[in-house]
């Protein structure tokens, strides 16, 4: 019997390898090897976004409005990381499938940011989640980052993937 740490640490291992070879399939390889060490260094001051906000079940319930991409930059800021619980939101049916609400509602917030000259991360933000059972949401992981690395394959690289907040 292993460890809850362990396992953690081998799911997020074994998980980060197969999101990494998907992508590596999905998204155009990058074209020199120093750009992956430079593009971190390119974000610049960043902040959080629309993790917590009603708008993943209703737009016109949210919070976060389109002007405020605008004042994110005006204030100063070069990027903005957007943080995803599709899980929690119950953001995909029984097959593993993200809705196209939920969808609609990401690609509005890439391309609201990117109009804004705003870079962005996409952050699966469900550490509590995977930390505490990986296992049981394995599939529910793989499948969000093979549908997202497919859908933004062609996005400038501008915007960057972050696989799993924080794990723990």
């Amino acid at each position: 019997m292993t460890s809850p740490l362990l396992r953690t640490v081998l799911f997020a291992s074994l998980s980060f390898y197969a999101v990494t070879f998907y992508a590596l399939i999905a998204v155009p390889a990058i074209a020199n090897a120093d750009d992956a060490l430079v593009q971190p260094q390119q974000l610049g001051r960043g902040v959080n976004i629309i993790g917590y906000d009603p708008l993943w079940q209703s737009r016109e319930k949210g919070r976060f409005k389109e002007r405020y991409f605008a004042m994110i930059k005006e204030a100063g800021f070069d990027h903005v990381r957007i943080n995803l619980h599709p899980l929690r939101d119950h953001a995909m049916g029984a097959d593993h499938q993200l809705s196209d609400a939920w969808l609609a509602t990401l690609d509005w917030a890439v391309e609201s940011s990117l109009k804004n000259h705003l870079k962005v991360i996409l952050d699966f933000h469900e550490f509590t989640r995977l930390g505490e059972s990986p296992e049981a949401n394995k599939e529910g992981f793989l499948s969000f980052w093979r549908q997202v690395a497919a859908r933004y394959a062609n996005q400038p690289d501008e915007v960057v993937f972050e696989i799993l907040n924080e794990p723990n």
